[in-house]
């Protein structure tokens, strides 16, 4: 398994290279087509950003986790609804670029995050599609009495 310094220097390093690729956000993880592959690739993200926040129940003023945020695509949808969206990476490259897009993240192991750091959410996001999260599942695994979220 990478350490924290080999994913920081693999992120940090193509940095560059996947925001020219990828775009400014770098937003490479599926997208929502719904069989409707007329749409563009941005268009087809941004349904999957839409999919998730409704699926999480995220609206104005929600205060959302995007643990393992990348270059904060999910991040940058959260600010357009104006939902708060904290980020966090292991990678200096990632987190760089977010800030530069004026997207709030920091530098953590989303496995080392109590409550005390960030206080309570109303929602938390994981795209850990590379990396196991198995034992993040366990330590964020809502309770069944009123921490599951409702729709208003």
């Amino acid at each position: 398994m990478a350490t924290n310094q080999d994913l920081d220097f693999t992120y940090t390093s193509i940095d560059k290279i996947f925001r020219l690729s990828f775009g400014e956000m770098a937003d490479y993880s599926g997208a929502r087509f719904d069989g409707d592959f007329s749409m563009t690739v941005e268009e087809g993200q941004r349904k999957k950003h839409q999919f998730i926040a409704e699926s999480l129940y995220i609206k104005k003023d929600s205060k959302v986790l995007d643990m393992a945020c990348g270059w904060g695509p999910f991040l940058n949808y959260l600010k357009q609804i104006e939902a708060k969206g904290i980020g966090v990476t292991l990678s200096k490259g990632q987190a760089a670029a977010c800030v530069k897009n004026g997207l709030k993240v920091e530098i953590k192991d989303c496995r080392t995050i109590t409550p005390d750091m960030f206080g309570k959410f109303d929602a938390v996001n994981c795209f850990l599609i590379s990396h196991p999260a198995n034992h993040l599942m366990e330590q964020w695994q809502m309770k069944k009495h009123n921490q599951i979220p409702h729709k208003e």
